[in-house]
């Protein structure tokens, strides 16, 4: 999907963050990490309870290799 595609997309359906998680993707991918930031966040506030929303704009902040290296602690039970 290219950039306007995507905006487009997204413009279209403002009320769907799948679209503008899309959109962020394809900014991200093209390296303007300003607007994907700001994208990510627009769709965490549309729907927060989704962990790979919060996923994409962690990628902004960490490289490959802290990424691979993130460790979960096991939930306490």
């Amino acid at each position: 999907m290219t950039y306007e595609e995507a905006r487009v997309l997204a413009e279209t359906h403002p009320n769907l963050p799948e679209h503008w998680y899309n959109f962020a993707e394809v900014c991200r991918e093209v390296g303007n990490r300003l607007e994907a930031l700001m994208l990510y966040q627009k769709v965490i506030d549309l729907d927060p309870n989704r962990a790979e929303f919060y996923l994409g704009r962690l990628r902004e902040f960490c490289t490959p290799k802290e990424l691979r290296e993130i460790r979960v602690p096991a939930p306490v039970v």
